[in-house]
């Protein structure tokens, strides 16, 4: 975040008192919760190598072509991926919903930086701005970082909507949460829904690698910093030099 805060310690000079605050105050924010995901990423990348190796001692563990009850050592070692994938489940179940509320910020910030224009309400959240934000910028004459919107949009596919339809919203007992890992050891999040109704196979698979999302949001952040830095004589917000205070 040693990014952010330069950023802000320069930008924030520029406007009066009031504003300069405020501008403070919303990258505070947006500061503050990109710090928790990356308490949350670096817990999750702990515990992915924990559950890993140990999945690996499970299946070596069981005798191939035989038959029987488990030894003592696969008992054991099942019992600790279950407790192991418990606690996988809550750092990636965390960082979707962390996520989520980075985005908002972000979306929160861009609306109250550049103002709501009459002609039409963009609801202050990531799902209105990438709603909108196509319209928004023409109206306001903004110049958008190359792939800004569509970089919004993906995260919004692959955070929020997964964060609303397999966490937050869920309301589907059927659907049941696994691992899967590929071949560089990153884990995932697979959905599966027991007794599959209508439509439910094709909504199951396997979440996004939290190590691309991750990357791919620290880059959103940087680009609403350009997109500051390309558009600040658009903004609201009162400069030092007008006093407005």
């Amino acid at each position: 975040m040693k990014q952010i805060n330069n950023f802000v310690s320069s930008e924030r000079a520029r406007y009066s008192t009031k504003y300069n605050n405020r501008f403070a105050f919303w990258f505070n924010q947006i500061s503050q919760y990109s710090k928790f995901l990356d308490i949350i990423y670096n817990r999750y990348i702990i515990i992915s190598k924990k559950w890993l190796e140990n999945n690996k001692l499970f299946i070596k563990s069981i005798p191939k072509n035989t038959s029987g009850p488990m030894s003592t050592e696969s008992r054991t070692l099942m019992s600790t991926g279950a407790q192991l994938g418990n606690k996988l489940l809550l750092e990636i179940e965390s960082f979707y919903l962390f996520a989520k509320i980075v985005l908002d910020k972000i979306a929160y910030f861009v609306i109250d930086y550049f103002g709501t224009e009459q002609e039409f309400k963009m609801k202050s959240s990531h799902h209105g701005l990438t709603d909108h934000f196509g319209k928004y910028a023409k109206s306001k004459k903004i110049k958008s970082p190359k792939g800004f919107l569509a970089n919004a949009k993906y995260l919004r596919q692959h955070i929020s909507d997964y964060r609303d339809d397999k966490i937050t919203h869920l309301n589907n007992p059927r659907l049941i949460k696994g691992f899967s890992f590929d071949k560089n050891g990153n884990v995932k999040v697979s959905d599966i829904y027991i007794y599959p109704q209508k439509g439910e196979v094709e909504k199951q698979g396997t979440g996004k690698d939290i190590k691309e999302l991750k990357q791919l949001l620290d880059k959103y952040i940087n680009q609403v910093i350009e997109l500051v830095e390309t558009n600040r004589d658009l903004t609201t917000y009162d400069s030092k030099s007008s006093n407005t205070d």
